[in-house]
Protein backbone atom coordinates (compact mmCIF):
# COMPACT_ATOMS: atom_id res chain seq x y z
CA UNK A 1 0.00 0.00 0.00
CA UNK A 2 1.17 3.40 -0.90
CA UNK A 3 1.25 5.86 2.27
CA UNK A 4 -1.28 7.99 0.84
CA UNK A 5 -3.55 4.21 1.28
CA UNK A 6 -2.77 4.51 5.02
CA UNK A 7 -3.55 7.84 5.73
CA UNK A 8 -6.83 7.19 4.02
CA UNK A 9 -7.28 3.49 5.89
CA UNK A 10 -6.86 5.45 9.24
CA UNK A 11 -9.40 8.35 8.32
CA UNK A 12 -12.32 6.07 7.39
CA UNK A 13 -11.49 3.85 10.41
CA UNK A 14 -12.04 6.36 12.36
CA UNK A 15 -15.32 7.42 10.59
CA UNK A 16 -16.33 4.44 10.87
CA UNK A 17 -15.50 4.39 14.64
CA UNK A 18 -17.58 7.44 15.00
CA UNK A 19 -20.43 6.20 12.89
CA UNK A 20 -19.89 8.62 9.92
CA UNK A 21 -19.14 5.37 7.68
CA UNK A 22 -20.40 2.03 7.01
CA UNK A 23 -18.81 -0.83 9.29
CA UNK A 24 -16.80 -2.42 6.09
CA UNK A 25 -13.20 -2.88 5.25
CA UNK A 26 -11.38 0.60 4.59
CA UNK A 27 -9.38 -0.82 1.67
CA UNK A 28 -12.92 -1.26 -0.16
CA UNK A 29 -13.47 2.29 0.56
CA UNK A 30 -10.37 3.30 -0.30
CA UNK A 31 -10.84 1.31 -3.91
CA UNK A 32 -14.27 2.84 -4.40
CA UNK A 33 -12.09 6.71 -3.92
CA UNK A 34 -9.94 5.40 -6.52
CA UNK A 35 -12.90 4.43 -8.77
CA UNK A 36 -14.56 8.06 -8.05
CA UNK A 37 -11.02 9.60 -9.80
CA UNK A 38 -11.67 7.29 -12.63
CA UNK A 39 -15.01 8.03 -13.32
CA UNK A 40 -14.52 12.06 -12.85
CA UNK A 41 -12.11 11.54 -16.31
CA UNK A 42 -13.98 14.26 -18.54
CA UNK A 43 -13.54 11.23 -21.47
CA UNK A 44 -15.15 8.52 -19.35
CA UNK A 45 -18.19 11.34 -18.45
CA UNK A 46 -18.74 12.33 -22.21
CA UNK A 47 -18.25 8.75 -23.35
CA UNK A 48 -21.05 7.79 -21.05
CA UNK A 49 -23.29 10.64 -20.63
CA UNK A 50 -23.18 11.56 -17.19
CA UNK A 51 -22.47 14.68 -15.26
CA UNK A 52 -20.29 15.45 -13.08
CA UNK A 53 -22.94 15.77 -10.01
CA UNK A 54 -24.50 12.60 -11.57
CA UNK A 55 -21.52 10.97 -10.49
CA UNK A 56 -21.20 12.94 -7.30
CA UNK A 57 -24.66 12.22 -6.10
CA UNK A 58 -24.34 8.22 -6.60
CA UNK A 59 -21.20 7.71 -4.87
CA UNK A 60 -22.38 10.43 -2.38
CA UNK A 61 -25.41 7.89 -1.77
CA UNK A 62 -23.13 4.63 -1.97
CA UNK A 63 -20.87 5.75 0.54
CA UNK A 64 -23.40 7.25 2.93
CA UNK A 65 -24.71 5.34 6.33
Amino acid sequence: MKQREYQELACYDEGIKEGFFNKIDGRLIVMQDEMLRNILDVKYLVENHLTVYQVLFDYYNLKKK
